[in-house]
């Protein structure tokens, strides 16, 4: 009976050696911030108790069950970034850009997105863009009423965060960043032609790694789980807050409530990124309220990632029978 029990704790250890989770480091090495890749973010539906990721040391993260959103058409969210050729942008360090859809008045512009990634950390250096034009004859009721975003670009005073390396268990760190997106607008009931106007918006970002340990993710839009994968978890709280000015004035309440918007707007929420080694994309992120007590959006990337091709939980209550 005593070999019996010998064994059987030296199997236990064996296997909570196997599963213990090494904490990982971000840095410099391990973190390739490369062009001329792509990201396929996943949404998932989060109907069915989907729960928010739990703070801590040695955590075991199993969402490989989580059904994705891609049957319906509308899951996949790819991501590619190019290689930086601004020169504005390459002096500041930039090695590579991405387009991103922003808050836009009444609408969603689109701009090229400006990171770099040296040996302090993963910077956002800023942002150019195209001009685009949207009409806004729908809020003001007047055919040639519109919204012109303007070609510009914007170069950040600082570089702003994404990763301060080295990125351990309960580092933190914060920033500020200024987004102005300088526009033009025609509403013809308030005498406005082509008159120049700017939409501010200031984020306040503080950054926490809150756990780190093993993750599981869906394969195949949820008919398998991946591989465990060692992660580290940061959570970053984000504050914004906008501005609206026309002629160097504030915007007119009654144009901007039309269009669903209003001067000062203030929101807050959290973003919780699970990050692994060499890739410099989050494996999984949710989006939740500012109280961090339910999720709003998740998504995962399921590139890269392997699986057993077994969908199932190991049963820690099996019955090991030792002779």
């Amino acid at each position: 009976m005593k070999n019996k029990l010998n064994v059987i704790a030296i199997i236990l250890s064996l296997f909570l050696g196997i599963n213990a989770q090494a904490q990982i480091k971000i840095s410099h090495y391990n973190h390739p911030a490369e062009p001329n890749t792509t990201q396929n973010g996943t949404y998932i539906k989060l109907s069915g108790g989907v729960t928010l990721p739990a703070n801590g040391a040695n955590v075991f993260w199993n969402y490989g069950s989580v059904k994705d959103s891609t049957a319906s058409g509308v899951g996949i969210v790819p991501r590619t970034f190019f290689k930086a050729t601004d020169t504005v942008f390459t002096k500041a360090g930039a090695n590579r850009f991405y387009q991103q859809e922003v808050r836009f008045l009444t609408t969603k512009g689109i701009l090229n997105v400006h990171e770099s990634n040296d040996t302090n950390g993963h910077f956002y250096l800023g942002f150019n863009a195209n001009r685009q034009a949207f009409s806004i004859s729908k809020y003001t009721f007047w055919s040639t009423d519109s919204v012109v975003l303007l070609k510009q670009r914007v170069v950040v005073a600082q570089p702003q965060p994404i990763i301060k390396y080295p990125c351990t268990f309960q580092s933190k760190w914060s920033s500020h960043e200024r987004l102005i997106q300088n526009y033009t607008i025609s509403a013809k009931f308030l005498g406005y032609n082509n008159t120049p106007g700017q939409h501010i918006q200031d984020a306040y970002y503080v950054d926490s790694v809150a756990g780190y340990g093993k993750i599981v993710v869906p394969v195949q839009h949820g008919a398998f789980k991946s591989d465990s994968y060692n992660v580290i978890l940061i959570k970053s709280v984000i504050r914004v807050i906008d501005s609206f000015y026309i002629n160097g004035k504030p915007a007119d309440s009654t144009l901007l409530a039309s269009m669903g918007a209003r001067q000062g707007m203030d929101s807050t929420f959290i973003h919780a990124n699970f990050y692994r080694e060499n890739y410099s994309t989050p494996l999984m992120t949710f989006v939740t309220d500012k109280k961090y007590s339910y999720p709003m959006v998740a998504y995962y990337d399921p590139d890269n990632t392997t699986y057993t091709g077994i969908n199932q939980d190991i049963d820690l209550e099996t019955e090991v029978s030792i002779c």
